[in-house]
């Protein structure tokens, strides 16, 4: 108890121990029941199923407002896992349950504006029914100024962990933190490429395609004037969903809901709708170059990285881009055409690539 120096997380776990009823643990069913109002925004409940899943079973509300996202059935091994540690988050969970005691960290994360903040957590084990998987409940607190608009984009490392002893002693492994270099820098001076397919592969569950709504709930302000998104409704329609200010400003207009297919030569416009309909039917990325033409004649050169994204159901139905153009329009030039596209290379996000024409 003497290194839970919080004194929110001190009075979480006088809440945890009052529902013990005589026990080591408490039950799930008795910490269902008796919720505090002053913790339950900031709880996860955690189910650990088999040997390799952790479902996350209530997600509070204050936890959605601060990573802007709603992780309910969502597996925590994927959502929020500190880059390279997945296989140790896992252990420790099965320690806290195999070993009964409790954990307090003192993380650090990354937010979509780019600044580093601390987040303070303890985590519980719970008694579970013969027919329900083990349980952890964790008290999770940011405890640094945040912008409104702002949001956690991702956990980066622990700067503090301890265990905790409930009653039956702590384990005897050290819980030491460690460094992790494996994150996406979200407003590093980068390649902003490099930084959007990061941005794409975070918001992957099981290596499968992202849904739409998680991508627009998710925006790097940094990336969001540059990207465009697409409904790929049919192969002679691709129709504009969003696109940014930069680009509408390259352009010179802004082409929302209207056919991209519109504004090339059926020659390129072909190879666009192959691609798009290739990255649905076996789900990857590709980038691509191409020019877009003004109505004067001017010429700007563009480069182009695209991932699906789903809508409402399990296939992939839009298509989002970032795209990098060498220079504006002057002030009242419209776009005339867009074309000559050119495959640069495929991208395997798990589940290759389509087999280029020899």
């Amino acid at each position: 108890m003497s290194k839970v120096t919080s004194e929110r997380c001190r009075a979480f776990l006088k809440h945890w121990e009052s529902l013990r009823d005589g026990g080591l643990l408490p039950s799930i069913q008795a910490f269902l029941e008796n919720p505090a109002p002053e913790f339950q925004p900031n709880v996860m409940l955690t189910d650990i199923v088999g040997t390799s899943r952790m479902p996350i079973r209530l997600f509070g509300t204050a936890l959605v407002d601060l990573f802007r996202s709603d992780q309910t059935g969502n597996d925590v091994l994927q959502a929020f896992t500190i880059p390279r540690s997945t296989s140790s988050f896992l252990e420790l969970s099965k320690v806290l349950l195999a070993h009964p005691c409790g954990t307090y960290n003192m993380k650090t994360a990354s937010t979509a504006k780019g600044k580093t903040i601390d987040i303070e957590s303890i985590s519980l084990p719970l008694q579970s029914g013969t027919s329900s998987p083990p349980c952890i409940v964790g008290f999770h607190r940011c405890i640094s100024e945040l912008d409104d608009d702002d949001y956690v984009y991702q956990l980066t490392g622990y700067t503090e962990s301890s265990w905790i002893d409930i009653g039956a002693g702590v384990p005897a492994i050290e819980m030491a933190p460690k460094p992790f270099d494996e994150q996406v820098e979200v407003v590093a001076p980068r390649d902003m490429f490099k930084t959007f397919e990061d941005h794409w592969r975070l918001m992957q569950v099981d290596k499968g395609v992202p849904r739409l709504s998680t991508f627009l709930n998710r925006p790097i302000s940094s990336l969001q004037p540059h990207v465009n998104i697409v409904d790929a409704i049919s192969p002679s329609d691709i129709r504009s969903r969003l696109i940014g200010t930069a680009l509408a400003e390259n352009f010179g207009t802004d082409p929302t809901g209207e056919n991209i297919l519109d504004f090339m030569s059926a020659s390129d416009g072909q190879i666009l709708s192959d691609l798009v309909f290739k990255m649905i039917a076996q789900p990857c990325g590709v980038e691509m170059k191409g020019q877009v033409v003004s109505a004067s004649g001017a010429l700007m050169r563009s480069r182009s990285l695209g991932f699906p994204l789903r809508r409402n159901t399990p296939d992939a139905q839009c298509i989002v881009w970032l795209n990098q153009i060498d220079k504006a329009y002057g002030y009242g030039e419209e776009t005339a055409q867009i074309g000559g596209l050119e495959l640069v290379r495929w991208i395997d996000v798990g589940s290759g690539v389509p087999v280029r024409p020899k």
